[in-house]
């Protein structure tokens, strides 16, 4: 059985992604979130967004978490997981 390791990159993002998670009130954590996909390169929004984020996120912070990337445009290309995230709030 093998492990996947994720790259620094895709580590930062699903870190950004748990804190959004674990925090009462997220707006912090999505702003950093925000400035952490406006600073990648387009290979490196690649890498990052790659795996979709962990399990267990409210209906609202998968849907913010989705809308996020798709209004950057950045899933057509790459990570079909956005799409797929469509929860009824």
């Amino acid at each position: 059985m093998s492990k996947s390791v994720l790259s620094v990159i895709a580590a930062q993002f699903q870190d950004c992604v748990r804190a959004c998670a674990e925090s009462a009130s997220p707006r912090f954590a999505l702003a950093k979130l925000n400035s952490l996909l406006s600073d990648l390169t387009a290979g490196e929004l690649r890498e990052a967004i790659a795996t979709p984020p962990p399990p267990g996120l409210s209906p609202f912070l998968s849907n913010y978490i989705a809308a996020m990337v798709e209004y950057g445009g950045w899933s057509e290309v790459v990570a079909p997981w956005p799409t797929e995230t469509i929860s009824v709030m």
